[in-house]
């Protein structure tokens, strides 16, 4: 449906949404306004949504489509709706709505993988998030297409409420003081790089090797976090210090919703999470193999606070005495960045 060409780099863009039908509409406007010279196929995966989020797709659809593109099909899993937006012929909505709620106990790439497959390049954008620069691809490969040593392109992103209006104009913290350029590895480690999946674009290459990898390390409680490592072992990230995109605090997502459990969930998690990263580093990482593995009193701390924001503070005592024992200095620190 669209024209793909050997020359040209091919982008494939991934949106999952469930119950997002007040945000939808700015996903899919950030998605069809992107300005492009290469082809571009965005699927967008509704999980079930117990909401008005699907009649909405299919209302979007209709209206900025070309009638004559939309082609609908009823599979066992779901409705897919295949269609080209009247003034973008470089892109593509592959539109899956999905008949049972999958979460996490389905994947969902059986549902587009034949476009995921094909492309050079991988974009990711959550149907509650959007992005806000017509040329916010174009730009991100161009700088990937002109040096292959570079494994994904990131931007800064902007901050926004309920109703999209803007809460932080920079997220800021992506990399160090936001200077723009490139970065590796160590550097990602060493100053805690915080890339916005919603930002990243990322390139197609050593995919069975980076898959087994992020499999070892996927949680759901950290995003993408162990997927940049999993990447970036094989080369370099590139910050862009433009604004490109809008990632909204949503009260209602997974992401922002019970925060105490999440931070419970994920400082348990890290006891296994962490020596997964570690075992996945090549051996030239040596030094933060075994700086992740050895200093593991950080983590004692954060079960620790987890518990201290449960109100269980019997087992927050009890983890801040083996948090003393591995290493009383970081519990000195910490309560003295607190005062």
């Amino acid at each position: 449906m669209i024209d793909k060409k050997k020359d040209r780099p091919f982008v494939f863009v991934r949106c999952m949404t469930f119950n997002h039908e007040a945000y939808i509409k700015d996903a899919l406007n950030g998605f069809v306004m992107q300005q492009t010279n290469f082809p571009f196929v965005v699927a967008i995966v509704d999980d079930a949504s117990t909401d008005n989020n699907a009649r909405i797709i299919r209302e979007y659809l209709q209206r900025v489509c070309d009638f004559d593109s939309i082609k609908f099909t009823i599979e066992e899993y779901g409705k897919v709706i295949d269609a080209i937006p009247l003034d973008n012929p470089n892109c593509l909505l592959h539109v899956v709505l999905l008949n049972e709620n999958h979460y996490l106990k389905k994947t969902k790439r059986p549902y587009y993988a034949q476009y995921e497959d094909a492309a050079n390049y991988v974009a990711m954008c959550e149907g509650d998030d959007y992005w806000t620069d017509p040329q916010k691809l174009q730009k991100q490969v161009d700088i990937l297409e002109a040096d292959e040593s570079l494994m994904l392109c990131c931007t800064n992103c902007s901050v926004v409420d309920n109703h999209s209006m803007e809460i932080q104009a920079v997220r800021g913290g992506v990399v160090k003081n936001d200077v723009q350029g490139r970065y590796n590895l160590r550097e990602f480690f060493r100053d805690n790089h915080q890339y916005p999946t919603l930002s990243v674009v990322y390139r197609r290459t050593h995919t069975q090797e980076i898959a087994e990898k992020y499999a070892r390390t996927r949680n759901a409680f950290l995003g993408d976090w162990t997927l940049w490592i999993c990447l970036m072992i094989y080369g370099d990230a590139y910050f862009l210090n433009e604004v490109t995109c809008a990632y909204r605090i949503n009260p209602t997502s997974v992401t922002h919703s019970n925060v105490n459990a999440r931070r419970l969930g994920l400082a348990k998690a890290n006891f296994k999470l962490i020596p997964a990263v570690a075992s996945i580093l090549p051996d030239e990482y040596k030094d933060i193999k075994d700086d992740l593995t050895k200093n593991t009193a950080w983590m004692w701390f954060n079960l620790a606070n987890a518990y201290r924001h449960q109100r269980q503070y019997i087992r927050m005592l009890g983890y801040m005495i083996v948090c003393c024992i591995k290493e009383p200095k970081i519990l000195f620190n910490k309560i003295r960045k607190r005062k």
